[in-house]
């Protein structure tokens, strides 16, 4: 964390809330977004269930890829 008197540790802060914020609300989109999409796949329109899909794709992608090796460098220097 950086120290009190940098002028960036704000952004910091709210960047890392964001990170956090973000990583919940996706979980939350994928619980909601499964059964809605299961239960009125032939009732929603076209373009709900594409939104849906791209929400639940997303939702589970995102998470899984933060964990990648590939990305835990950033990570690394991020958290530093």
């Amino acid at each position: 964390m950086p120290p009190d008197g940098s002028p960036l540790a704000w952004l910091y802060v709210l960047v890392a809330l964001l990170y956090l914020v973000g990583f919940v609300a996706s979980s939350a989109l994928a619980l909601v977004s499964l059964p809605l999409l299961a239960r009125g796949w032939r009732a929603l329109p076209r373009r709900a269930r594409v939104l849906l899909l791209a929400g639940i794709v997303s939702a589970a992608a995102l998470p899984l890829l933060r964990l990648a090796p590939a990305v835990a460098d950033m990570h690394r220097w991020w958290l530093d």
